[in-house]
């Protein structure tokens, strides 16, 4: 689909997705998963692809592992994440933390169905940049 000319894609799916995000709950019961044997994918709400001039939908995209070298295959903790979020036409793009914060991280359980995150957040879209922390926690229903 398309948000104000823009490349969108809406996740309908069982999975659910829930994220801390500045002292409040964001949840969606509706997200998708992608499991293959080197990654992870999970996507929730709309996700635009490029830029638009009107509000940005809420979505989460995150992708744990990448084909090779960085292929993430079993249960447990991985470095190996990227995540993005809008809420409330705030964008947040996860940044490598910088020296005592908290890394960017995610640990996999239940043959990598579900999860916890945490994540130093970029907030782009305002005047003045920061980073936030994300935590969160998501689950994929068995196939």
């Amino acid at each position: 689909g398309e948000v104000d000319g823009a490349e969108a894609h809406t996740y309908c799916g069982a999975a659910q997705v829930v994220a801390e995000l500045e002292g409040e709950e964001v949840r969606w019961d509706d997200a998708e998963c992608e499991i293959d044997r080197d990654t992870v994918r999970v996507g929730a709400g709309t996700v635009v692809r490029g830029e638009t001039d009107g509000p940005v939908p809420d979505g989460f995209v995150m992708q744990v592992g990448a084909p090779g070298e960085l292929a993430v295959r079993t249960d447990g903790p991985s470095e190996v994440v990227a995540i993005q979020l809008a809420y409330e036409e705030v964008l947040y793009s996860s940044v490598s933390a910088a020296p005592r914060e908290t890394p960017l991280s995610v640990t996999l359980s239940d043959r990598r169905r579900s999860g916890e995150f945490t994540a130093p957040m970029a907030v782009t879209g305002q005047s003045t940049p920061r980073t936030v922390r994300v935590t969160g926690t998501f689950s994929c229903p068995d196939r």
